[in-house]
């Protein structure tokens, strides 16, 4: 069975509220590395709220209102990746449609 609070921690935690420098060989940041930052911090996310809930249950952390805030960040993080990747869909299904 899948337990999502066994995936393995990436080496680097990221910031989703700073600017990461990813350029490709010409120079621009390229939206592919954005988003992949972007999935990469929601991960990071999830991995934290997870930590969390563990630290609750083990009795290390006593305010519950942490568990909730960081899951609540986790979802948020999801729900923006998810809408995102929607538009991107749509663009393409949008652009392959069209005629030329």
């Amino acid at each position: 069975m899948f337990n999502p609070l066994d995936i393995l921690r990436p080496e680097k935690l990221t910031n989703p509220f700073t600017q990461t420098k990813t350029v490709s060989e010409s120079g621009m940041s390229t939206f592919g590395n954005f988003l992949k930052s972007a999935i990469n911090s929601a991960n990071n996310k999830l991995l934290e709220a997870g930590d969390i809930t563990r630290k609750v249950a083990s009795g290390e952390v006593k305010d519950i209102n942490q568990v909730v805030f960081a899951w609540q960040e986790a979802g948020l993080t999801l729900k923006m990746i998810r809408s995102v990747t929607q538009k991107l869909i749509e663009g393409a299904k949008t652009l392959f449609q069209t005629n030329i």
